[in-house]
């Protein structure tokens, strides 16, 4: 066993209970190796901590292995301020499946971490699978469009009757 292993058993332990948060969790170390990865983030991303562990994030996903988002990381990682990384801006970071099948609409939310034991900052992604959120979103918006056409008929429906009855009401009154 490699003594990295040994010190990412050791790293593995500061992380042990986000194993059991629903959403998928990965952790970073300054050099941005995965020093830990959920069983959530395991599952929806079909990658197993085993093969994602120890090595570097960005290389495991060449798609963001781009300068903005290794700075953004970067300041994660200096001054503790989380950043978002939206779906309406960003497709994904990790590719993952949600429960449907479907690819997941992602925010992932970065926010770092300092071990008061040795002083080292890691950065902490949150993947939050966002897919039945906007799906029932636009269930919604599809049903108020049902409700505001309903209520348009209903409205000219009523009117034009009462058109007639106020027509004879002003009749009588003459």
């Amino acid at each position: 066993m490699s003594i990295w292993r040994l010190q990412g058993e050791d790293l593995r332990s500061n992380f042990a209970i986000l194993d059991q948060v629903p959403d998928g969790i990965c952790a970073l170390s300054d050099n941005f190796d995965v020093v830990f990865w959920n069983k959530t983030l395991s599952f929806s991303s079909n990658i197993k901590a085993e093969q994602a562990e120890g090595h570097n994030f960005f290389a495991l996903f060449p798609r963001i292995n781009k300068h903005s988002y290794q700075e953004r990381f970067r300041q994660v990682l200096a001054n503790g301020s989380p950043t978002i990384f939206s779906p309406r801006i960003h497709e994904f970071l990790i590719p993952c499946v949600s429960g449907s099948g479907t690819r997941q609409v992602q925010e992932c939310v970065v926010t770092g971490w300092k071990n008061e034991r040795d002083g080292r900052r890691y950065a902490i992604l949150t993947i939050r699978d966002l897919s039945e959120s906007i799906e029932r979103i636009e269930q919604l918006k599809k049903l108020n469009k049902l409700k505001d056409d309903f209520l348009a008929v209903c409205s000219h429906d009523l009117r034009s009757p009462l058109a007639i009855v106020l027509g004879y009401t002003e009749l009588l009154l003459e």
